[in-house]
């Protein structure tokens, strides 16, 4: 309509030329801008930065527009599923770990980023954490291997313990090392001497660890004891072995028998803010609240093992960052996550805000030498490149098995209405039918 207008003004030739050119110039500079969807949620520091790093891009990509898209984590996944339904997807978005198998085995969904990462002159697949970019691969059978890369890391989470250290002065005892792990039996006894009833009302204000939920990572401790959930070709459910058994049930006996943790269903986080808790978990996106919040000296270290094996295990999580398979800027879109996952300013300004243990290996060195708690936070990148494991639901698309033993079979052990032994192998022809959902399809196995 403006170009009409300017027409119907124009008497000359002259006149009419220029501004004909005025016109095409013009078009050129208002033509729209090549737009990218991105999808996710974080809290208000991981927002402010990575806004800083997608404005970056934006100067470093004249004519590109990003518009953020931030999701309540709650219903981020059903949002997201329904816009992939209707053919409607972010062009990059996150990409739940638990998730994964599921949209990797569909097709479709997410986009290969290898023939984008092989031509890249800055080599992301040797910048970031081999881990974190193998739990992204499939085969078309099975993700954590292949020639796939379907995402990217946007970080990896290794769940670490964390202590008071105020509270153990207090007792007397002495820090569990950062660079070996307890037994079980020496923790029990640690714990015992840090449960104490301070006031003399017969209960303690005190406790050496956290019970269930919230407490010692019942994973953990089931790796460790030499058992797993699955058999090693993931078609067999296996929680029924002795070793799995014996794992569960000396969780549930930290507050049940042995009474050196809080009692099933106890407030756990509060209580160990309160100072009221020795022991604890932490991911590394903690570190920030802690140290905002937490009005006593705290530090970490390896998960207590078992004497079957002695070595520690914990899990370790991730959070994906991917492209859909259907954008129509497949380059810029690949470009953006690796901004997103490896730009080396903001990965320095995530890790020293106390979000996250930096994707860049090359950022390794400074991030152990920080001048703040934790301080053996070297535990962090052993477990990350040693001993810490994915949930077993990364390698399912149906968690129905997962969600019957954890929210309905275990809760019974945890609180002392049944025993592991007994209750255990009697639910696993159960489980094992609910997990056969997953056995003969092109899934994440």
């Amino acid at each position: 309509m403006l170009a009409a207008r300017l027409v119907k003004m124009v008497k000359t030739a002259p006149v009419a030329a220029a501004l004909t050119l005025i016109l095409v110039l013009a078009a050129g500079q208002a033509q729209a801008a090549t737009k990218l969807v991105f999808m996710g949620w974080s809290g208000h520091l991981e927002r402010e930065i990575y806004e800083s790093v997608i404005q970056q891009f934006e100067r470093e990509h004249p004519g590109v527009e990003v518009d953020v898209q931030y999701v309540d984590p709650a219903d981020f996944t059903n949002r997201l599923v329904s816009m992939i339904a209707a053919g409607t997807a972010p062009d990059v978005f996150y990409v739940p770990l638990d998730r994964f198998a599921d949209w990797a085995a569909a097709g479709g969904v997410l986009l290969d980023l290898v023939p984008y990462a092989e031509k890249d002159r800055e080599l992301p697949l040797k910048t970031i954490w081999p881990m974190g970019i193998n739990l992204y691969r499939f085969d078309g059978q099975r993700v954590g291997r292949g020639n796939q890369l379907l995402a990217m890391p946007k970080d990896l989470g290794p769940w670490a313990m964390v202590y008071n250290a105020d509270l153990y002065d207090e007792a007397g005892v002495k820090a569990p090392p950062a660079d070996k792990p307890l037994l079980w039996p020496e923790a029990v006894s640690l714990w015992r001497k840090l449960t104490r009833d301070k006031n003399g009302d017969g209960t303690p204000d005190v406790w050496g660890m956290a019970g269930w939920p919230l407490g010692f990572p019942v994973e953990g401790a089931i790796w460790s004891n030499g058992a797993d959930y699955l058999s090693p070709d993931l078609t067999r459910v296996t929680v029924d072995t002795p070793e799995f058994t014996e794992a569960v049930q000396w969780v549930a006996n930290l507050s049940l028998v042995e009474k050196v943790a809080t009692p099933p269903l106890s407030d756990n986080w509060n209580w160990w803010l309160q100072g009221k808790i020795a022991t604890f978990y932490m991911g590394p996106w903690d570190q920030a609240f802690f140290w905002n919040n937490l009005k006593f000296r705290w530090d970490i270290a390896p998960w207590p093992a078992s004497p079957r094996t002695k070595e520690s295990r914990t899990w370790l999580g991730s959070m994906g960052i991917g492209v859909a398979a259907n954008t129509k800027n497949p380059q810029l879109a690949y470009e953006l996550v690796k901004y997103l996952t490896m730009d080396k300013e903001a990965q320095a300004k995530l890790y020293e805000l106390g979000q996250m243990v930096p994707n860049r290996i090359d950022l390794l060195p400074e991030f152990v030498k920080m001048n703040k708690p934790p301080f053996n936070r070297k535990v962090f990148i052993d477990i990350i490149t040693t001993y810490g494991r994915v949930h077993p639901w990364y390698y399912t698309t149906d968690d129905t098995w997962w969600n019957v033993l954890t929210q309905e079979i275990l809760p019974d052990i945890y609180t002392g209405k049944a025993l592991a032994a007994q209750v255990l192998p009697g639910q696993i022809k159960r489980l094992q039918s609910l997990f056969a959902k997953n056995l003969g399809q092109s899934t994440g196995r």
